[in-house]
């Protein structure tokens, strides 16, 4: 280690080091020698450590000595897909290759789709993304007339490139598995949050919603900006924030008639509110001006609780199905653009629904 001082010792992949039954033995005299290498030449000596987020903080957590000498930690964030197409576009200049008609959409859908999976290899996988591209090419009937030319049917499916990242060891959702229903059921779902979230406050926190099936194995997702708390909550803030948990199912049901099992969630986040309001904030027709958290309730007094937190939920739940069918043709707007578009910001919500 001396020979290293005035230096910086640079260990990717740095996770390697934590000791299980593979290496358990190697794993803590490395770390061993590294916690003393660290602390003897402090002032000589810069190690960085590198590697994927998940498995780096199992790595610092396995040994305290790291940890405590760990300074400083910067996360960085993977490559949009927009900017592994700019790297795919690179790659091909310096192979001399031009790119042809329809292949930067197809290119894009695929970087779209794996750009969600965890530990995805950013870079490493747009090279093999080329390198399957340029097998299909090689074999290609016009191979003489377009040599230089990448084209349409060069470019691998989806389905293609998922058996040959996963090898079938993930449980994932490809395009192929999922039906214009299914696609939108997840539309009507999430908007059906973002709308009454906009009709209750004239704004959203809503940064995006997709419904494309990506490589993590979900149909879609939406992403929230976090909203500034309210330093005081009414009641009625309180019934606001339970009609939008609650949003996404009542839309289900007042569009399709009918409810599907992935609404759990949201009706357990608002089980919490209701609870939260009428135990702990004093917002009890049947406690009244006392909070149950510091007394003891009887039973009566639980089914009580109980039966009030139940005719709370019942409330938001038909007052946020009256919204939405009075904004029924607003909702249809959203809804048609989402499912064109696949992909939907908050500022196109936002001029859409004003």
């Amino acid at each position: 280690m001396k020979e290293l001082c005035g230096g910086v010792l640079f260990i990717d992949e740095a996770y390697s080091l934590t000791p299980d039954d593979s290496n358990i033995d190697y794993g803590k005299e490395a770390l061993a020698t590294l916690v003393k290498a660290m602390e003897d030449y402090k002032d000589e000596l810069v190690v960085i450590f590198a590697g994927y987020t998940k498995e780096m903080k199992k790595f610092i957590n396995s040994n305290s000595g790291i940890a405590s000498r760990i300074g400083y930690t910067f996360e960085f964030e993977n490559y949009k897909y927009e900017e592994l197409y700019e790297i795919f576009e690179i790659k091909c200049r310096q192979y001399s290759l031009k790119i042809g008609p329809q292949v930067k959409e197809k290119v894009i859908g695929i970087l779209k789709y794996f750009s969600s999976v965890e530990n995805f290899g950013n870079g490493r996988f747009v090279d093999k993304l080329l390198q399957e591209i340029l097998i299909k090419h090689s074999s290609s009937e016009n191979l003489d007339e377009n040599i230089d030319i990448i084209m349409e049917e060069d470019i691998p499916s989806i389905e293609e490139m998922a058996e040959k990242t996963f090898n079938n060891e993930k449980n994932v959702v490809l395009p192929s598995d999922v039906n214009e229903e299914s696609r939108r059921w997840t539309a009507i779902h999430e908007i059906g949050h973002a709308l009454i979230e906009y009709l209750h406050n004239g704004e959203t926190t809503l940064k995006v919603i997709n419904v494309v099936p990506e490589g993590n194995g979900t149909l879609g997702y939406v992403l929230h900006t976090p909203f500034k708390e309210k330093l005081h909550l009414t009641k009625r803030d309180y019934l606001n924030r339970i009609d939008v948990l609650l949003a996404g199912r009542a839309a289900e049901e007042v569009i399709l008639g009918k409810v599907a099992s992935g609404c759990w969630n949201d009706l357990e986040k608002a089980t919490n509110l209701v609870t939260q309001m009428l135990k702990e904030c004093g917002m009890s027709d049947t406690l009244g001006l006392i909070s149950a958290k510091t007394i003891d309730t009887s039973i009566e007094m639980s089914q009580e609780l109980d039966k009030e937190k139940k005719s709370v939920l019942n409330e938001c739940y038909d007052e946020t199905k009256k919204m939405l069918e009075n904004n029924r043709n607003l909702f249809d707007k959203v809804i048609n653009e989402l499912m064109e578009k696949g992909t939907m910001s908050g500022e196109e919500f936002l001029e859409l629904v004003k």
